[in-house]
């Protein structure tokens, strides 16, 4: 919350590969996301919410929701990717932050209907990260591609 105006504060998500910061971003077309080592301000800056117990994260443009891409109504599973819709019919879209004590300031992002799937960049961790899609998989004890990192937008990025 900003301090001032009581409005959600914008933040940005960023996960760490081979020493760069990867951007949690909208893909342009807004089916999905992906990361990136640059920051846009159209693409990635969030906006946080609480819902039914959990968190939800929501674009900044056009407030589009972050959740898993699951088939039919099915259950999500490992390796499903993340899309962005306006609202939800289910609970795909509420997720829970969870601290990593081995590594103050990042966090998993795991899926609260279904805590074994957290929110990871699909390379894997030796992979080239830029532009690598993001997905849901089982935590693998706080590899780089499933930590994120919360910060404020504004003041500046650290």
């Amino acid at each position: 919350m900003d301090p001032k105006t009581g409005a959600p504060a914008p933040f940005a998500i960023y996960a760490v590969g081979g020493g760069t910061k990867f951007y949690l971003t909208v893909k342009s077309d807004h089916s999905g996301c992906y990361v990136t080592s640059t920051w846009d301000s159209n693409y990635a800056t969030w906006f946080q919410g609480t819902y039914s117990g959990g968190t939800y994260f929501q674009w900044s443009n056009p407030d589009l929701n972050l959740v898993i891409a699951t088939n039919d109504g099915q259950p999500a599973t490992y390796n499903n990717p993340v899309m962005m819709i306006s609202g939800s019919g289910d609970l795909t879209w509420i997720w829970n932050i969870i601290g990593n004590l081995e590594q103050p300031g990042y966090s998993a992002i795991q899926l609260a209907s279904n805590t074994s799937l957290n929110l990871n960049v699909e390379s894997g961790t030796d992979q080239p990260w830029e532009r690598a899609e993001v997905c849901t998989w089982s935590w693998g004890g706080g590899n780089p591609n499933e930590l994120w990192r919360i910060v404020p937008v504004n003041p500046p990025l650290t």
